[in-house]
This record gives structure tokens, C-alpha cells and sequence, in this order.
């Protein structure tokens, strides 16, 4: 299935994981996401771990991709390390539970893996045709399921 008509950044199957814990007063499924991510109750919940997961993993997956300003990665860390050459290799789920971590990232910390081989094609690709290198992992977390 693809991204949700109504609600453009979520997938359908992620719309529909949302629906159960939707609290009144929350318009839309990204009201519900903004609400458990800002409460941080889906930390303490293992249930509400597994609905989270593929949620974040793929709308962090996104942003690192996708976004760009200028053509180039929003996140300056992630253009920091794709200006030098590297992959994005992985992102981590529950990586950085404490307060910092779940404010700032939603407990998510990023791999950027350097492949000496491959660091100088990786670098021009990004600065002159503004494509990002990433593992297999990462483009699989922005392709529907």
C-alpha cells in the first residue's frame, strides 16, 4: 500500500495503526502521532513500541532521504557526513531512550557508514547530482510494504 490520500506523510497501514490510540480532540492521524510522540508514552508501552517503529523508522528514513534543502541533506548532520563521502547505513530504534534522546530524536540514532572504495564516487554523486548514497536497509524503510 502506498501514503494515505488524507494524511500524505503516513501509509495507509500506518494510518490505521494510529486509529486505536486517537484521543478526542485529535483531528487527524498526525495529531494522534504528534500526541504519543510528545507524550512519550509510546516508550514505556511495548505494544505501543511495535506501532511506533515502523512508523518513525520510515518517517525518519524520509527525512534524512528526501528532505533537502538547496538539493542537499536538511538534517546538517546527515549532510555533514554525505559531503564526506559516506552512506547512510542504518537507523536504530531505541537507540537514546533518555530525555534528550526521545526529545530530540524519538529514541532514533543514525549509522553513517564510510566505504573507502566507494567515499570519492559517493561524494561526487552527492555534490554535483545531489543524490545521497544509502544501504539497502534505508531505501527499504521509504518503499511501501
Amino acid at each position: 500500500s502506498g501514503e494515505d490520500p488524507v494524511c500524505p506523510l503516513l501509509r495507509v497501514e500506518e494510518v490505521a495503526a494510529l486509529a486505536p490510540f486517537k484521543k478526542s480532540g485529535q483531528a487527524t492521524p498526525l495529531d494522534t502521532l504528534a500526541d504519543l510522540v510528545t507524550s512519550h508514552d509510546w516508550c514505556r508501552c511495548p505494544t505501543l513500541q511495535q506501532v511506533m517503529k515502523p512508523i518513525l523508522l520510515h518517517l525518519c528514513a524520509h527525512y534524512l532521504y528526501k528532505e533537502k534543502r538547496r538539493n542537499f541533506a536538511l538534517n546538517p548532520v546527515a549532510n555533514f557526513h554525505l559531503g564526506n563521502g559516506a552512506e547512510l547505513w542504518r537507523i536504530n530504534f531505541l537507540a537514546d531512550t533518555s530525555q534528550q534522546g526521545l526529545d530530540q530524536a524519538c529514541s532514533l540514532m543514525v549509522n553513517y557508514r564510510y566505504f573507502l572504495q566507494r567515499k570519492d564516487a559517493n561524494l561526487l554523486n552527492y555534490q554535483q547530482r545531489f543524490q545521497i548514497a544509502a544501504s539497502q536497509a534505508v531505501l527499504d524503510l521509504l518503499s511501501s510494504s
